[in-house]
């Protein structure tokens, strides 16, 4: 499969990606802002981030990066991906509206999976899940078997990216895997970065199989090159400086 994204010499502001990314609470404030810097660094050419007031902090890494803590109706129409879960409050019947108002592509991770779940949420086109192995048993009440995955994704209409030791890239019958990355990759925030790597290739590529596969690929080679030099020191950041390594 192809995972190479070629970016015109005509293209303009846009053509490359609209993300736009919802994440963050009180208690876990910079949770969308791991996300909204790798979907930046990943490419895409536009990120907002609809936060925690704190998460302000965002502007002082990535002035780029257009930051607000409310949703705008012109947010929704405007961009072309969604992500969506990182770090939430467990307000099922907000994110359910906020995937019933949005049209483009959804990347859907964390507190936003166990929404999906809970609703029986259906999406109109096909999305992509990104659990672990302990959440997609936690939100669907099913061990992570293929044959399990494969039914949740045909139930929603959904691409699954099972994060582990081996991601598995899941689509109705379908299925990939990508090996590699590294144990210190293990730490709190790298999800949210991945995230944002998803959503951004999504944005892209238009097509969620691929666009799962390739950033899951993408985003464990980035993980080697970082852990190599960090080592237990590695911080999502440090994963997301090294996409330009990865990206051709």
């Amino acid at each position: 499969m192809d995972c190479w994204i070629e970016r015109k010499q005509t293209a303009k502001k846009g053509d490359n990606g609209k993300i736009l990314i919802i994440g963050g609470s009180e208690d876990y404030p910079f949770a969308g802002v791991h996300a909204a810097l790798a979907a930046y660094a990943a490419g895409a050419d536009v990120v907002t981030l609809i936060s925690h007031p704190y998460a302000h902090i965002v502007g002082g890494i990535n002035p780029a990066i257009i930051f607000n803590t409310k949703i705008k109706n012109s947010y929704l129409s405007k961009h072309d991906t969604l992500i969506i879960g990182m770090g939430l409050p467990h307000k099922y019947k907000k994110i359910i509206k906020v995937l019933k108002r949005f049209e483009g592509n959804v990347v859907i991770d964390a507190t936003a999976i166990y929404a999906v779940a809970h609703y029986n949420f259906v999406f109109e086109k096909p999305a992509i899940l990104t659990p672990h192995e302990g959440e997609f048993r936690n939100a669907f009440n099913l061990l992570p078997s293929f044959d399990a995955v494969s039914r949740i994704s045909k139930k929603h209409n959904a691409v699954i990216l099972l994060k582990g030791y081996i991601d598995r890239i899941i689509y109705k019958n379908s299925v990939k895997e990508v090996e590699g990355g590294s144990a210190e990759m293990a730490k709190a925030g790298t999800g949210d970065a991945l995230a944002g790597v998803v959503g951004t290739y999504f944005s892209r590529f238009k097509d969620a199989y691929r666009a799962a596969y390739c950033a899951s690929l993408f985003f464990k080679k980035s993980g080697e090159l970082a852990a190599q030099k960090k080592k237990e020191s590695l911080k999502p950041l440090d994963i997301i400086e090294m996409f330009n390594r990865c990206l051709r």
